[in-house]
């Protein structure tokens, strides 16, 4: 399968995701975005629990990777603004939503 990127944005470690992981997933999930600004050689770790987390950033030359566990880096000189994706498995899964006032 071959994945095109929106025009201006390049594609980083997508080696890093695969199918094998949507698999641990065997209920309801969460698909959780975050927004980070990231120092240069900073870490954003994934959300607790977290099967995969892939990210993007608009940083110009790209230099965003990734470690085994999930975890984002900026592997940049600069600060980066980074969007994280991660799937969840959702813990609340038979649970009816709370009424809010």
């Amino acid at each position: 399968m071959t994945y095109q990127s929106p025009p201006g944005w390049d594609m980083h470690d997508d080696e890093s995701f695969s199918g094998g992981q949507l698999a641990e997933v065997s209920g309801p999930a969460t698909l959780r975005l975050r927004r980070a600004v990231l120092a240069a050689d900073a870490v954003f770790a994934p959300p607790p629990g977290a099967v995969t987390q892939v990210g993007v950033s608009l940083s110009d030359p790209p230099a965003l990777g990734s470690q085994s566990d999930g975890a984002l880096v900026n592997a940049g000189d600069e600060a980066a603004t980074v969007y994280a994706l991660a799937l969840e498995p959702s813990e609340l899964r038979n649970a009816t939503p709370a009424a809010t006032p």
